[in-house]
């Protein structure tokens, strides 16, 4: 099923090599995870995986494990760029590269976990539509916990009304730490909504 294929072969080995002369072998690919069924995410979660997505632990994604930031940032430099862009990179040229990108602002260390409040804030950035956000006396969002003045109303609102991040009902819970299931859902109806622009 995964044949891989190229016009370029090691002389010694035999292996297949891409345009940098590198093991296919080694090149992101297409991840069938065993350990999603039945989850709220799956469709999601399996749609980034054929992509080469949230591959780091091979079969498995562990969906209900906290999603560190250098995993949902390489992630997103993977929908952005393609996973073959980012088969080299280290953490720190991940976070690197966010921050030139100006997805990430914070100071964040590759293996800190990621709360609603900054997952909102990354994906408006992603979308290139965080100026937004500081817009103000514009929004009205269902949340009891995000009033008018604080520094999330416009994140909260925008990512509510564009249905990626929908919080728990009448609370957005900026603090709740996102799992990498909730990350991959988050991510996908990302995209949905860059298409709908």
């Amino acid at each position: 099923p995964n044949q891989l294929v190229s016009n370029l072969i090691d002389a010694r080995t035999g292996e297949y090599l891409d345009r940098q002369g590198k093991p296919l072998s080694e090149q992101p690919r297409a991840s069938h995870f065993t350990d999603i069924a039945g989850h709220f995410g799956e469709k999601e979660i399996s749609l980034l995986g054929q992509a080469g997505i949230f591959g780091e632990y091979g079969d498995t994604f562990r969906p209900e494990e906290s999603v560190t930031a250098v995993s949902l940032l390489r992630a997103m430099l993977g929908i952005k760029d393609g996973t073959w862009a980012l088969a080299d990179l280290s953490d720190a040229q991940v976070m690197s590269q966010a921050r030139s990108r100006g997805w990430l602002k914070e100071s964040l260390k590759p293996e800190d976990v990621v709360d609603r409040g900054l997952m909102s804030k990354l994906v408006l950035r992603f979308l290139d539509i965080e100026y937004l956000a500081g817009v103000k006396d514009l929004y009205r969002q269902p949340f009891a916990d995000i009033g008018p003045s604080h520094e999330l109303q416009g994140y909260a609102s925008l990512t509510w009304g564009l249905n990626i991040i929908k919080g728990e009902g009448s609370t957005f819970n900026a603090n709740h730490v996102i799992s990498r299931g909730e990350g991959a859902v988050i991510l996908v109806r990302t995209l949905q909504a860059a298409n709908r622009q």
